[in-house]
């Protein structure tokens, strides 16, 4: 109760980083969507920045803090409010991957997938075995038509994390739409072994496909 109390606060605080670039505030786009901020606006995020160094000790344990914060939100549905909890988080590290991980499933929820990939791109750029950004960028690239690529992604995925059955099976999914069905059925197989449920649907569209095969 401690923690959203106080965020109560900064939301009232950080106010002023609403100001708009065009229709959407600057605190809803990623890292504030690279506005030059007025002087008004840096003073108001260095007393920002002081006053959770007070509260949780230093500027990376609040950047966690704030992350989690931009989490309870998204799982929530509040979009909007879970961006401008992981602008501030960036604000306090802007090397904290899990950060660009966070704005990469949001502007992927507005269906921006060249942003998105850009922001997962940076994910990895800071931890190169960041599998939760490989396994996001993936879908990224299957959203964009992109199925080598989400495939390579997933199979890092699984290199970092090998029994990833969501991995297996949504590589599963890139291999049916390239046709490539054998290698489908074989992650469909891997998926299932480790416990994932793969869609009834999904299994009968690959077995009639492997049959017009024979």
């Amino acid at each position: 109760m401690k923690r959203f109390s106080y965020l109560s606060l900064l939301v009232i605080l950080l106010a002023f980083c609403s100001g708009c670039s065009g229709k959407v505030p600057i605190n809803e786009m990623p890292m504030y969507g690279n506005v030059p901020k007025t002087p008004y606006q840096k003073e108001m995020d260095e007393q920002f920045i002081k006053k959770v160094i007070e509260q949780f000790g230093s500027r990376k344990a609040a950047a966690k803090e704030h992350v989690a914060f931009a989490w309870y939100y998204y799982n929530k549905g509040d979009l909007k409010t879970a961006m401008k909890r992981f602008n501030q988080a960036w604000l306090l590290d802007p090397n904290n991957e899990e950060v660009f991980s966070g704005f990469g499933l949001l502007m992927s929820k507005r269906r921006q997938y060249d942003d998105t990939k850009a922001m997962y791109d940076k994910a990895i750029q800071i931890n190169p075995n960041y599998a939760d950004a490989y396994h996001n960028r993936g879908l990224a690239y299957a959203g964009m038509g992109n199925y080598e690529k989400a495939i390579s992604d997933f199979t890092k995925v699984i290199e970092i994390v090998p029994n990833s059955s969501q991995a297996y099976n949504d590589r599963a999914v890139a291999y049916y739409r390239i046709k490539e069905y054998n290698k489908s059925r074989d992650d469909v197989e891997k998926a299932k072994e480790l416990g994932y449920e793969v869609s009834p649907g999904f299994i009968k569209a690959l077995s009639g496909s492997l049959e017009r095969e024979k």
